[in-house]
C-alpha cells in the first residue's frame, strides 16, 4: 500500500483474492480506497463478498469494461497483481488509468509478457513490492488488534504438522483460503 501511494477515495482492482490478496484489498479499504477484487475461485469470491468487496469473476465479466464502468471510462488508480498468473500479469496494465500504478505483488517463476505499448501510452507505473519496512510492521499489527483485519476469516484452520499434506489438498482444491500448520501440535513435550 505503501509504494502504491493509494490515496483516500480512489479506486483499486487487486488481480487474486488468496490472503494476500485479501489483505492488501482490506488495507486499501482501511486507508480509505474503493476496492474491487478479481478471482476465479468461487468459494473465494464468496468469502471476499461476504466481507464486502465487489468481486468480479473474469470468466463471467469483462473485466477491463467493468473497471471502466466502474471508474466513469478513467481506469483504476491502482491494479495490484497478487495471482501469479501470465494472464494476470498481461491484462493488469489494461485496468490502469493514466499515470495509474501497476504493483507486481505476486511471485512470478518465470518472467511474463507485459503490454508495454499501454505502459507507455498511458504513462503507467510499475512497482514491485517485496520488502516491508518498520512502520508497515506496525500498522499491521495496529490493524489486527483494531480488527480492521478479519484474521479470523482468513485463517481456515490450523493443523499439526502432521496433516501437511492434506492442508496442501485443500488449498489446491479451493477448500481452504489459509492454513496454519503448527508444528507443535502433537509433539510431546518434556516439563
Amino acid at each position: 500500500m505503501r509504494r502504491a501511494e493509494l490515496a483516500p477515495g480512489e479506486r483499486a482492482v487487486v488481480i487474486g483474492g488468496g490472503p494476500i490478496g485479501v489483505l492488501i484489498a482490506t488495507v486499501a479499504r482501511s486507508f480509505g480506497a474503493e476496492v474491487a477484487v478479481i478471482e476465479l475461485d468461487a468459494n473465494r469470491r464468496g468469502l471476499i463478498a461476504g466481507l464486502g468487496f465487489t468481486t468480479i469473476d473474469p470468466r463471467e465479466t469483462d473485466q477491463v469494461a467493468w473497471v471502466e464502468a466502474w471508474t466513469g471510462g478513467a481506469g483504476a488508480d491502482a491494479v495490484f497483481e497478487v495471482s501469479g498468473a501470465a494472464a494476470a500479469v498481461l491484462g493488469a496494465t489494461s485496468l490502469a488509468k493514466v499515470r495509474g500504478t501497476v504493483v507486481v505483488v505476486a511471485i512470478h517463476p518465470k518472467p511474463r509478457e507485459i503490454d508495454l505499448q499501454r505502459v507507455f501510452w498511458r504513462e503507467l507505473r510499475i512497482l514491485g513490492a517485496r520488502v516491508y519496512q518498520r512502520a508497515d510492521f506496525e500498522t499491521a499489527v495496529e490493524l489486527i488488534a483494531d480488527g480492521t483485519i478479519p484474521s479470523a476469516s482468513l485463517i481456515s484452520k490450523i493443523v499439526p504438522l502432521a496433516e501437511t499434506r492434506a492442508a496442501f489438498d485443500d488449498l489446491e482444491g479451493g477448500r481452504a483460503m489459509k492454513v496454519l500448520v503448527d508444528v507443535r501440535a502433537g509433539q510431546e513435550t518434556d516439563a
